[in-house]
């Protein structure tokens, strides 16, 4: 009996040595990551909606003046670029695919640090600078009037986005 009563107090002195389990899980910052990325999903969502509001009032069978197509109404060229930088490989503009292209898209915008009224821009015209004074008619005959549709946009925005 001796022999039990003193085996835990051998046993027992082990323990202490072992090494703790001590979690450098940091619930705020997680959680406070995972809202970031659910609010970042519903801005691109947002911005989706907006331009397929603007461009076509959601009409994916749309063409337009200068040969942009689709919900989003996007040329041709532009599709093609697209298509090369995000895909890597020629894909074929379904509707589907125009919407998940777009999502990439705008994500890669978002996290290149474009404004809302930059991306706006930048969809139009082909880019976010000087965005301000492009004002004028295209190679088609069709007006384009950057700043007015910039304006219109953010409005659109704001009214399907009632946090921004």
């Amino acid at each position: 009996m001796k022999k039990f009563l003193f085996l835990p107090f051998l046993l027992l002195p082990l323990y202490s040595f072992a090494p703790a389990y001590h979690s450098n899980f940091d619930y705020k910052t997680e959680f406070k990551k995972e809202k970031e990325k659910a609010a970042k999903k519903e801005y691109i969502e947002t911005l989706i909606k907006t331009f397929s509001y603007q461009e076509s009032r959601g009409n994916h069978k749309l063409t337009g003046g200068s040969g942009e197509v689709g919900e989003f109404q996007i040329m041709p060229a532009t599709w093609k670029g697209f298509c090369r930088i995000y895909a890597k490989q020629w894909v074929q503009p379904t509707q589907k695919a125009q919407k998940e292209m777009l999502y990439t898209v705008l994500t890669d915008w978002v996290d290149k640090g474009l404004t809302l009224e930059q991306i706006a821009a930048k969809w139009n015209s082909g880019s976010h600078f000087g965005w301000k004074n492009k004002i004028g008619v295209n190679s088609c005959g069709v007006p384009y009037n950057v700043p007015a549709y910039v304006k219109k946009f953010v409005k659109t925005f704001k009214t399907l986005n009632h946090v921004y």
